[in-house]
């Protein structure tokens, strides 16, 4: 407490106590002069000022700018717009006590405003606004308690709005607009309740706005707070600023709904709220401010209807409701918006008609109604807007013609109806009375006819977008001296591009894709040489590119992809140096790519891709440094990647798939360090991967397959930290997938299949947590399945068939949630299939086959409730199918075939109503088929072959309409086959064969026109084949055999002209061979051993040119054999024997160079037996037992020994010597019989055969038998 007493510190206290009020300074002209010339004298600039001088003191009250008062001294300064240059630093405000207007706007001050500005204290207007000044503004501001008007506006002023401004309580205008305050607005100048006019525009100001300030600025005609980040709803005390004129509180972050008190405003003329947050329905009370005139609402989340009460505001010019979420229809009252001149609805949900009131706007210059759900007709009342300047309908659901009276709009400039459903031709008269129409976009409609001539009289037109039909024929392009845009893309035009298209000589824009035009590019279009973009994509357009193209050297965008050019890259287009985007895919080129491309320094896009382009890659190529996307994929190029590429470092995208590259991948690959996508799938590359492949870190795809590469995959892909794409599949890589895999965290697809990739998988793939596909199938990997891999919670198809994978598939699996498919198809995976597999509800395919898998089908498969492919064959499943599978009805395909499945089939399946694939063949399955199986009505395959089935085929396999193979082969199966499988109309293949099936074969048959292989061999079938066989005229194999068929062949058997196989054998048919027969042109196997035919071969066999295997075995056939038998030179299987054929050996047969087994035996043959023989040099088996044959053995039996195995004359009237090289050269001879003969001399020396020269060997000749059977492949 001394220290108080002390007299310095009171002084010190003193003198701080009084530096913080206002200076009380007397002034006079003196001192004021020389505060002004001292600040002058600080100014870098001053023009204007040379009237501020000393030497001139008697006349301050004169000087420029300077205003005094009775007492002569300053009391105003006013120097706006002086081009003054410097700082307000030095400007003295405590020498002006008597100032009280500061007018230093639109100078030029670097500065801030000076904290003693707040010595001015008696100052009512203080503008100091567009004058570059920064910092904040002084609290001292708060001393000017006189300040009515406060001009701070675009500057760089910053920090907060100083809490102090709230003392300044007589402002009436405070305009801070246009500059760099932050914060929330204090509190404080809620307490200016004299203030009309806030502008705080273009700030960083923020916060909510308290109610306190509309209830206070009660006084308040202008509102302007736009252009900040107000947050918050708008509070309803706005309601309270009755005198308000001007509202704006657009481009903020406001929210909720627009407060109903707002129709207290009842003197409004603008309402500004544009580009905020505001929800809910516009308040039906704006209808009660009917002085206002601008109402900006657009860029919000309004809903609701547009109230009708808008149609009150009979003031109104302009009305923006654009990009709302406004529904229900325009409203019929907006019609008394007589006044308005601007209407802008765009971007809504609005929907209904437009309507009639429509043409109540007389003086509407703008109508925008684009981007909503519009629909019927524009109504013709359109025509009365006859000032309108823009008009924009697009993007609705508009239809029918347009209205002719669109066609007065004499002040039209903008005229866009695109994305509808206009139909009808465009008027006629468009453009006739419009002459200022400029921009026109009419596509995505269905306009028919022609472009209007008419169109011609808008000689200012410069944009043109149609949506027609017909041909440009009648365009007069010479008439569009002023069109520098022409978009009719994506329409019908067809016909040819009009050679006067080269007199529209301003165009810049020309796109004609996406229509049907044919014939070539016309040499005038070298007349536009003020082209800049040419698109002609996906057009008939034919024959080469003109060489005058090469003159529209202005061309930065040129697309002729997706038609049929012809013809080499023409040596014109050389000279397009400013051309950044090239493409020419899809088309008919050919030659190379001209070295000239290295011309093109601005290219950034070349695609060539799809045509027909050879030759090896240009190195000139690498010289268009700036490319970054490259695509010459499916072309013919050969060679390696030229050099020169390691220049393209800005490249993103390289594809050059479906060529014929060869060599390696280049190391310089590694440069290319902007390289995102690379695609190199089939070509001939060698080779190992290259290591700085790595080094392309920003790589997201890769795909390098079905090309030759070999090696191990280089450790250098861990840096591929970006991949999310990497695909290896059909090459010879070898060695491990290695560990540093886990690196690659963006991998969401991995295919690598068909390769040499040995080892077990490793368990660091688990890492990859974005893969949704895994493709190892087919390679060498061993090991069991990583628990890793649970992990993979977004995977959906897994892919590891044919590899040698072991274990079981461990009960983890359940964690991959989002598994569609699966597939371990052929590895060796053994124990029983986890339940938890069944928690993978989202499966659609699961392929399990071809393994060792044990056990019952698991009861949690009854979750795969959207399970379409089920495949668990060849594996060892034991139990029967479960009653549940009746709830995967969304099974398309099951297969269980080759396990130890049993029991009877379960009615259940039946449910299973979308299958269309069932195989349950090789199992033990017994009983009858379920009846429920008549659900089945769209399956096409059912394959139940090899079971223990009894009973009959039941007669509701007539409603499998969509069968086309049925195989119910080897099972017990009986009765008759029931008529109604005739019904199946689609059925291609039917296999009923080795059942106990009896009667009839079912005259209904003569329905499946479709069947091309019919089998139902060793049955008990009875009666004739039916003559309406011949309708069967798809059938190629034709198996009967071993039934109880009797009768004749039917002639109209001949019909089935496409047969390849007919087994008729071990029947009781009769009758000779059909001479329809001869009609089975394609046939190559006819067996119809042990029957009763008779007759003989006739003559017309020589036109079966495709025969390979004739067996006529045991039959009652005779006469000679006919000589046109040796004409069937494809025979290697010949079989007459056990009939009663007569007459010598055909020299014909000489021509039967291929045949491999001739068994005539028990014949009545005569003659000997030709040299011809000889030729014989495939044949294994000739028996020719049992005849009359005789004579001596020709030598060229020698020719037979290194073919024979079987060797059969026994029981004929050969003499002479056993020829004595038979056998010496013949190792594959294991049976000799001659007995029976007339042979004499030595018996040669044979080893390894057995010899038998007299006896009859029953055992070896049955061996024969089976040797013959052998050969007849079916």
């Amino acid at each position: 407490m001394a220290v108080l007493h002390n007299p310095l510190v009171l002084i010190l206290f003193y003198v701080l106590s009084i530096s913080t009020l206002p200076l009380n300074i007397l002034s006079s002209p003196t001192t004021e002069a020389q505060a002004l010339e001292l600040w002058k004298k600080s100014l870098l600039v001053s023009d204007g000022l040379e009237s501020w001088s000393l030497n001139n003191l008697e006349n301050l009250c004169n000087w420029t700018g300077i205003t005094c008062n009775n007492a002569g001294t300053v009391s105003k300064l006013d120097l706006p717009l002086t081009g003054l240059i410097g700082s307000l630093a030095n400007f003295h405000f405590s020498s002006f006590p008597s100032l009280t207007y500061l007018d230093l706007s639109f100078n030029n001050f670097s500065d801030g405003i000076p904290v003693d500005i707040g010595n001015a204290t008696k100052l009512q207007e203080l503008s100091l606004a567009d004058s570059y000044l920064n910092g904040n503004i002084p609290s001292s501001i708060g001393q000017l308690t006189e300040l009515q008007k406060l001009y701070l506006g675009e500057n760089h002023l910053n920090s907060r709005i100083p809490p102090e401004l709230g003392l300044c309580s007589k402002l009436n205008i405070l305009d801070l607009g246009g500059n760099l305050f932050t914060g929330p607005l204090p509190l404080s100048i809620s307490k200016l309740t004299q203030v009309f006019d806030i502008d705080l525009h273009n700030n960083f100001l923020s916060g909510e706005l308290s109610p306190h300030f509309f209830s206070n600025w009660t006084e308040l005609r202008l509102l302007d707070f736009r252009y900040n980040n107000f947050s918050g709803n708008i509070p309803p005390e706005i309601g309270m600023l009755t005198n308000l004129t001007n509202l704006n509180l657009g481009d903020n972050n406001l929210a909720g709904s627009i407060p109903a008190t707002i129709g207290n405003l009842v003197n409004l003329e603008s309402l500004y709220l544009p580009s905020n947050n505001l929800r809910g329905t516009i308040p039906p009370e704006i209808g009660n401010l009917t002085q206002l005139k601008y109402v900006y609402l657009n860029k919000n989340q309004l809903n609701g209807n547009i109230p009708p009460e808008i149609g009150m505001l009979t003031n109104l010019a302009n009305l923006y409701l654009s990009s709302n979420n406004l529904t229900g229809p325009i409203p019929e009252d907006i019609g008394k918006l007589q006044e308005i001149d601007w209407l802008e609805l765009s971007e809504n949900h609005l929907a209904g008609s437009i309507p009639a009131t429509i043409g109540n706007h007389t003086r509407l210059e703008v109508l925008l109604l684009s981007f909503n759900d519009l629909s019927g007709t524009i109504p013709p009342e359109i025509g009365n807007l006859t000032v309108l300047n823009y008009l924009d309908m697009s993007n609705n659901r508009l239809n029918g013609d347009l209205p002719d009276s669109i066609s007065h709009l004499r002040f039209l400039v903008l005229l866009f109806l695109y994305s509808n459903s206009f139909s009808g031709s465009i008027p006629k008269d468009l453009g006739l009375y419009i002459e200022n129409l400029s921009d026109v976009d009419l596509s995505k409609n269905s306009f028919s006819g022609k472009i209007p001539p008419a169109l011609c009289n808008a000689t200012f037109l410069e944009i043109l977008n149609l949506s027609i039909s017909g041909t440009l024929a009648h365009f007069n392009f010479s008439a569009f001296p002023s069109l520098t845009n022409l978009d009719v893309s994506n329409n019908n035009l067809s016909a040819s591009i009009p050679v006067d298209i080269g007199n529209a000589t301003q165009l810049q824009y020309l796109n004609l894709s996406g229509n049907y035009l044919s014939g070539s590019i016309p040499s005038s279009i070298g007349q536009l040489t003020e082209l800049q973009w040419f698109d002609l994509l996906q057009n008939n357009l034919s024959s080469g590119i003109p060489s005058e193209l090469g003159l529209c050297t202005k061309l930065t965008f040129l697309d002729l992809s997706d038609n049929s050019f012809t013809g080499p890259i023409p040596l014109s287009l050389s000279n397009l140096t400013k051309i950044s985007a090239m493409s020419l895919h899809d088309n008919h080129l050919i030659g190379n790519i001209p070295s000239w491309i290295g011309q093109l320094m601005e290219l950034q896009a070349l695609d060539l891709h799809q045509n027909n382009l050879r030759s090896s890659i240009p190195p000139e190529l690498g010289w268009c440094t700036k490319l970054t996307f490259l695509d010459l994929s499916g072309n013919s190029f050969t060679g390696p990647l030229p050099f020169s590429f390691s220049n393209l470092t800005k490249i993103s995208a390289l594809s050059l798939h479906d060529n014929h590259l060869t060599g390696n991948i280049p190391s310089f690959i590694g440069q290319l360090k902007e390289l995102q996508r690379l695609d190199l799938l089939r070509n001939n590359l060698s080779s190992s991967i290259p290591p700085e492949l790595g080094l392309c870190t920003k790589l997201t795809y890769l795909d390098l397959s079905v090309n030759s590469l070999t090696g191990p995959l280089p450790l250098s892909f861990s840096n591929l930290t970006q991949i999310f794409r990497l695909t290896l599949h059909d090459n010879h890589l070898t060695g491990t997938i290695p560990s540093s895999i886990s690196q690659l965290t963006e991998l969401q697809e991995l295919d690598l299949h068909r390769n040499n990739l040995s080892s077990s998988i490793p368990p660091e793939l688990g890492l990859c947590t974005k893969l949704t596909y895994l493709d190892l199938s087919v390679n060498s990997l061993t090991g069991p399945l990583p628990l890793s891999f649970s992990n993979l919670t977004q995977i959906s198809r897994v892919i590891l068939h044919d590899n040698h994978l072991n274990g079981k598939i461990p009960s983890s699996i359940c964690q991959l949630t989002e598994l569609l498919m699966l597939n371990l198809y052929g590895n060796n995976l053994s124990s029983s299939i986890p339940p938890e597999l069944g928690l993978c509800t989202k499966l659609t395919y699961l392929d399990l086959s071809g393994n060792s898998f044990t056990g019952p089908l698991p009861f949690s498969f009854s979750n795969l409730t959207k399970i379409s492919a089920l495949s668990l064959h060849d594996n060892h499943l034991t139990g029967n199918i479960p009653s549940w599978i009746g709830q995967l009805m969304e099974l398309q395909a099951l297969d269980l075939h080759q396990n130890n499945l049993r029991s009877s089939i379960p009615p259940e399946l039946g449910w299973c109503t979308k299958l269309t694939f069932l195989d349950l063949s090789g199992n033990s399955f017994t009983g009858p088929l379920p009846f429920s199986f008549s659900n089945l009505t769209k399956i096409s395959a059912l394959s139940l072959h090899d079971n223990h089935l009894t009973g009959n085929i039941p007669s509701f396999i007539g409603q499998l309409k969509e069968l086309q193979r049925l195989d119910l082969l080897r099972n017990n199966l009986s009765s008759s086959i029931p008529p109604e499988l005739g019904l199946c109309t689609k059925l291609t293949y039917l296999d009923l064969s080795v059942n106990s099936l009896t009667g009839p074969l079912p005259l209904s048959f003569s329905n499946l026109t479709q069947i091309f292989r019919l089998t139902l061999h060793d049955n008990h079938l009875t009666g004739t084949i039916p003559s309406s066989i011949s309708q069967l005229t798809e059938l190629q194999e034709l198996d009967l055999h071993r039934n109880n068929l009797s009768s004749s062949i039917p002639l109209e058997l001949g019909l089935c002209t496409k047969l390849t196989y007919l087994d008729l054998s071990v029947n009781s048919l009769t009758g000779p061979l059909p001479l329809s027969f001869s009609n089975l042109t394609q046939i190559s196997r006819v067996i119809l051993h042990d029957n009763h035919l008779n007759g003989n071969i006739p003559s017309w066999i020589c036109q079966l040119t495709e025969l390979l295997v004739l067996n006529l075995y045991r039959n009652n056939l005779s006469s000679s054999i006919p000589p046109e038998l040796g004409l069937c030179t494809k025979l290697t299987y010949l079989d007459l024997s056990l009939n009663s054929f007569t007459g010598p050996l055909p020299l014909s047969f000489s021509n039967l160079t291929q045949i491999s087994a001739l068994s005539l035996h028990d014949n009545n043959l005569s003659g000997t037996v030709p040299p011809e023989i000889g030729n014989f040099t495939e044949l294994r088996v000739l028996d020719i037992n049992n005849n009359q044959l005789s004579g001596e053995l020709p030598d060229s039996f020698f020719e037979l020994s290194s073919s024979l195995w079987v060797l059969h004359l026994s029981s004929n009237r050969f003499f002479g010597r056993i020829p004595r090289g038979l056998g010496k050269y013949a190792p594959d001879l294991t049976y000799v019989d001659l007995s029976k003969n007339n042979f004499s001399g030595v018996i040669p020396v044979v080893h390894r055969i057995y010899c038998f020269p007299t006896g009859k060997p029953w055992h070896v000749v049955k061996f024969i038998e089976r040797a013959q059977k052998k050969l007849i492949r079916r």
